[in-house]
């Protein structure tokens, strides 16, 4: 079985506080987080996909994509609300092409039927975060 060397955090930019505690805290425990884009989002000034220059957009683009491509889990975690999070929809469908292990929590964890797909769903994201630890050691699932 394979350990979980690294992980991706996909979610919307409105919860930038919450994916950021969740980077330390899988940090503190020597687990790589292959792309961290909060730094990002903060260096940009908080801006929208839309305000973005091209420049800037093609770079988190390709981030976002490296990320989940060379991680071994990605945990979309979803906000509250249904206008929020346009980004981690997409990097959920690239995990699922790259064949990667997935776990979805939050308010809109069943917003897409990709979910399903998922290896684990959850309401709570506290509960996704134990998941995650105690399944670490656990290989990937086919889909």
């Amino acid at each position: 079985m394979k350990s979980l060397d690294g992980i991706y955090l996909a979610s919307a930019s409105e919860q930038l506080a919450l994916v950021e505690q969740y980077v330390d805290r899988f940090r503190e425990r020597g687990i790589t987080v292959t792309y961290e884009w909060t730094k990002d989002v903060r260096e940009a000034g908080f801006k929208s996909d839309s305000e973005l220059s091209d420049i800037q957009r093609r770079y988190a683009a390709r981030m976002g994509t490296h990320g989940v491509q060379t991680c071994d889990l990605i945990w979309v975690l979803t906000p509250v609300s249904r206008h929020e999070g346009c980004g981690m929809w997409i990097e959920l469908g690239m995990a699922l092409a790259f064949k990667k292990r997935v776990v979805v929590s939050g308010g809109q964890a069943r917003r897409s039927v990709f979910t399903e797909l998922s290896e684990a769903r959850f309401v709570e994201h506290e509960e996704a975060y134990n998941y995650i630890l105690s399944h670490a050691m656990v290989g990937a699932r086919a889909i």
